[in-house]
């Protein structure tokens, strides 16, 4: 290792060792003063280490899902794991979980969830076996620009590094992606579940075109944004076939979704905590990869029942009595799946907090509040809309005809949904990245997932 790299990861490890004593986590900052001593600290750092498999998985939706079900998979099954569980998942933040986890050998599995913008970098120093792409949305248009700015970075990522690609073959910015970097070693899931479609005002569709050829692609069946089954006018690109594909989801009387799978030609069920279509994906790329990893079947299904929702990823807490649900809204394809799964049933009659803050970690750019599909939400229950750009999110309700309640300030605005919730009912929280921070540590509760 260079000696700025050793000086900034000695210095990094100090700061670690502070921020413990003084009780807070530190999830970034290590990493973050290594990479000031030299850019390449992560590339340095990883430079002769070992592990069994190296898996990475990015996309814009479904990240921490994903990785913290196949790292309870993954345990389950005896295998050390080293991950950013935090979520931190720029370089920084990867850097960080490896300085706090120094275990390594061919019995340990790595496994990073990874922002999209940043697999140029890590791809590079981790020089993955398996590499898993959720999806492909607009997202942060402050950061990464369109979306095929960000297939982009993937693409430049990927060429050459020999990782096995577990790809989206439902969304055609994800499958056209071995196209482009001419990976051969591809596997594909998704869904195909008759009925499904996406939501009346689902506008948010970045839908591309060929590659090579350019040709308009068009759709048989959208189950949501641009995800589907589609095929180019021409006949040069079409979703591929899959290696696991969700036949069918639905929800028990327990509160469980019972998801039903095709894997290597044979049918299977299995129950899940994790509902809604978004984590039919998760789940998919999850069974897929634990495949490819020949980890034993009935293991994975196991693991997948015991996993509870991640950090802020339709959360379900009662605290002092008071019921929370917590969904996290970062970008209108997300936002469009949780008023599927949490905002169209009339029955449900809970008030709907929504706190839309537009700080560095949530972006900057609130335009996207345009792109979603609020006209769908059931109306009849109370809204509240709270946070730095509570106004911005009142004026579009008022467009989609639905009237609100604005509260700026967060807290006052989580008491104030208190009230109007009936007993035992609890309330919706929608709230961006930092809303969700704020509202947690205001419960006093302990903040696994943090920048």
């Amino acid at each position: 290792m260079k000696w700025k790299s050793q000086l900034g990861v000695s210095i990094g490890r100090v700061a670690n060792r502070g921020m413990r004593l003084i009780g807070r986590d530190s999830t970034a900052l290590p990493g973050y003063l290594a990479e000031r001593f030299e850019r390449n600290s992560l590339g340095e750092f990883m430079r002769g280490r070992v592990y069994g498999s190296r898996i990475l998985i990015t996309g814009t939706n479904g990240k921490t899902t994903t990785t913290h079900a196949l790292k309870t998979i993954l345990e389950a099954d005896g295998r050390p794991v080293v991950s950013n569980s935090s979520g931190s998942n720029l370089s920084r933040g990867v850097l960080t979980a490896l300085m706090q986890d120094n275990r390594q050998g061919e019995d340990v599995t790595l496994l990073l969830e990874v922002d999209e913008a940043s697999m140029p970098a890590v791809v590079a120093a981790a020089e993955p076996t398996h590499c898993v792409i959720l999806n492909l949305f607009r997202d942060q248009l402050d950061r990464y620009g369109e979306v095929d700015t960000t297939q982009k970075l993937l693409v430049r990522a990927l060429i050459g590094s020999g990782a096995e690609l577990i790809l989206n073959g439902d969304d055609p910015w994800v499958a056209m992606i071995p196209k482009l970097t001419g990976s051969k070693r591809t596997h594909y899931f998704g869904l195909n579940i008759d009925g499904l479609q996406a939501l009346p005002h689902d506008f948010a569709a970045d839908q591309p075109v060929a590659p090579l050829t350019q040709a308009h692609i068009s759709y048989q069946r959208r189950y949501f944004g641009h995800l589907g089954i589609y095929a180019a006018d021409d006949g040069s690109f079409k979703r591929p076939a899959l290696a696991v594909d969700v036949r069918k989801f639905n929800k028990q009387k327990t509160g469980q979704q019972k998801l039903h799978y095709m894997l290597q030609k044979k049918q299977h069920s299995i129950l899940t905590n994790l509902s809604g279509t978004y984590n039919a994906y998760n789940i998919a790329a999850v069974l897929l990869t634990s495949s490819l990893l020949g980890m034993n079947q009935k293991t994975v299904e196991a693991g997948i029942q015991s996993v509870k929702p991640a950090f802020g990823r339709q959360e379900i807490l009662s605290i002092d009595g008071k019921v929370y649900q917590f969904y996290l809204i970062k970008n209108p394809s997300g936002f469009n799946q949780v008023i599927q799964q949490a905002c169209t049933n009339q029955t449900d009659t809970r008030p709907i907090l929504f706190i839309i803050n537009d700080n560095f970690a949530d972006g900057r750019d609130v335009s996207w509040l345009w792109d979603t599909a609020v006209e769908d939400i059931q109306p009849g229950s109370h809204i509240i809309v709270s946070g730095l750009r509570a106004y911005d999110m009142a004026l579009r309700l008022e467009y989609a005809g639905l009237p609100c309640q604005v509260v700026p300030d967060p807290i006052k605005a989580l008491q104030t949904s208190q009230k109007l919730a009936q007993a035992d009912l609890g309330v919706r929280v929608l709230p961006t990245y930092t809303g969700l921070l704020q509202l947690r540590k205001h419960l006093a509760l302990k903040l696994e997932h943090t920048i």
